[in-house]
């Protein structure tokens, strides 16, 4: 029996499914409520004639055109492009009036957005990771880059995967919705319970069931592939679950987004990670437990960046670690800060919009 809820776009992927011949994938998923269904054969995505299909079930995978009959006629070269590098609220935030908020409204430190990395291939092919708050913010950033700029149609992205449920990292959906851009089944990957969110909470809901967004759920650890020559992972990390779980995202094995995670000590695998990955972007949110001396930061976990800099400081000399996510309370954003320095000391980064790397 199929699913009524399959009118909701939502492509719910077990581990066990098989590429068919055509490099589609097949076989038999589980739908939110648990019960099993018939999955329609679903379309590949394709983009400049380019077709992926998802393959696997680990990370680490680079540079891969596997994938049942879906090739390219040669490997496209990627590359990671900052978007954004703040925590949720961006900087300046809003209602805020700290030293640093009102530095970025005068001009005298530059703005945050809210988190976003593009990947971008040089055929002009964007995939983002995170769409938040600032998505139009993030669409000038992105406009910056020359193969983007080449584009023939004016949205400048050909899909989405989500971390998690937290409003800097998803409400940038609405975009895509009918009061806005209209989109035409826009490809959005995310975990099954994010994608169990996303179909049954209102506003979100109405972007899927209008047919503006395309679910492709995948049940963590994941990986599949946009398009035969990128392969994406979703890898769970702990953090506040309050309407979906939570991913660091993988691209080619090479770059790791992590802008999200409680302690690095609820998280063993952490080391082994970071450092399988050339280049990884890190939760920053918070210096201290000072920053917000009118909330318990217990309900707002974050690792601080002294410990995350004492605890990776010996894979700094062989990766590009970049420090993301930072709130506006944070001294790092300040360039002139001692707190940036000793960011720079240890060895490690800062993200800043438009900071581009070659995956």
């Amino acid at each position: 029996m199929v699913a009524e809820s399959l009118h909701l776009r939502c492509l719910i992927h077990g581990g066990g499914n098989q590429l068919d011949s055509l490099g589609q994938e097949t076989g038999t998923g589980v739908r939110a409520s648990g019960a099993r269904y018939v999955r329609l054969s679903a379309a590949p995505f394709e983009t400049a004639g380019v077709t992926g299909a998802r393959v696997g079930n680990c990370y680490g995978r680079r540079g891969s055109v596997s994938g049942g009959g879906g090739s390219v006629a040669s490997l496209s070269m990627w590359s990671v492009m900052v978007l954004g590098s703040a925590q949720d609220g961006a900087l300046p935030q809003f209602g805020a009036r700290t030293a640093l908020d009102e530095a970025a409204r005068s001009g005298a430190i530059g703005r945050r957005f809210s988190s976003c990395l593009a990947i971008v291939a040089d055929d002009g092919r964007v995939l983002l990771l995170d769409v938040g708050l600032d998505l139009k913010a993030h669409e000038e950033v992105l406009a910056t880059n020359q193969a983007v700029r080449r584009r023939v149609v004016p949205v400048p992205m050909d899909g989405v995967v989500l971390t998690h449920a937290h409003v800097g990292h998803y409400a940038g959906l609405l975009h895509l919705g009918r009061e806005a851009l209209a989109a035409e089944a826009m490809p959005c990957w995310v975990t099954t319970k994010m994608a169990r969110f996303l179909e049954s909470e209102a506003p979100w809901r109405f972007v899927v069931e209008q047919g503006h967004l395309e679910l492709r759920a995948h049940e963590p650890p994941a990986t599949f592939e946009p398009w035969t020559d990128l392969s994406v992972s979703l890898i769970p990390v702990p953090h506040r679950h309050e309407a979906s779980d939570t991913v660091a995202i993988s691209v080619n094995g090479s770059v790791l987004y992590l802008p999200d995670i409680d302690a690095w000590d609820e998280w063993p695998e952490a080391e082994d990670v970071i450092g399988a990955h050339s280049t990884a972007f890190l939760d920053a949110t918070f210096w201290s437990d000072a920053e917000l001396p009118h909330r318990d930061m217990a309900n707002i976990k974050h690792p601080f960046v002294p410990d995350t800099l004492e605890r990776f400081a010996h894979l700094a000399s062989t990766r590009r670690l970049v420090l993301t996510h930072l709130n506006h309370t944070n001294p790092v954003c300040d360039p002139a800060s001692d707190e940036h320095a000793d960011v720079l000391r240890a060895g490690f980064e800062v993200a800043t919009e438009g900071l581009t790397i070659a995956l």
